[in-house]
């Protein structure tokens, strides 16, 4: 977000819009990481420098997601790192009650989220036909519009969870912070 705010200070319009198309696809990709098995890889490399002081605190030789054993000898321990790994990224209480509830519940097949992306593709994009009563009626008047729709033409539009991110970060992007407050405290309701 800090990159995106400086191409603005900067005027890189070409930046801008590069960075604002990337948004949707990082939540994506984390979605994936988070409520799936895709690997988190990358995140461990950002807090790569905390991972030796962890380990030995855990008294542990070796961090790695529990998605990514293939095998296991019957006496090698698991031991769950997550919210030691959690708390280098200062999270917020509600977010810590959302890692805990998440050990309770099973991931979400990898190939299952991929095979929704595509058959969502091919849907026309609720952000678009939001963001257009948005511009003429105001944010209440496209949350409710977006409300009947979701109910009413499901199989129409395209519902996955980054056209919201999508449309949230394009006001974002455009200084109407309220706008986009509104359309991410939607996908957190929603999603």
């Amino acid at each position: 977000m800090m990159e995106l705010e400086e191409a603005k200070a900067a005027g890189d319009e070409e930046r801008v819009k590069e960075l604002e198309a990337l948004f949707p696809a990082l939540q994506h990709r984390m979605h994936q990481q988070g409520f799936s098995t895709a690997s988190v890889r990358e995140v461990m490399e950002k807090i790569s420098d905390a991972l030796p002081v962890i380990a030995q605190e855990a008294g542990v030789s070796v961090i790695v997601s529990k998605w990514e054993v293939t095998y296991k000898s019957p006496p090698a321990e698991v031991v769950d790192l997550t919210p030691q790994l959690v708390a280098l990224f200062d999270p917020s209480e509600e977010t810590l009650k959302i890692v805990e509830d998440m050990k309770t519940i099973d991931p979400v097949p990898i190939d299952q989220m991929l095979v929704q992306d595509i058959d969502e593709e091919r849907k026309q994009s609720i952000a678009e036909v939001v963001r257009a009563v948005i511009d003429e009626r105001g944010v209440d008047a496209g949350i409710e519009h977006y409300r009947e729709l979701r109910e009413a033409a499901l199989e129409e539009y395209n519902f996955a969870e980054r056209e919201l991110n999508q449309l949230g970060y394009h006001y974002l992007g455009n200084g109407e912070t309220e706008i986009a407050i509104e359309i991410f405290k939607l996908n957190v309701e929603i999603y």
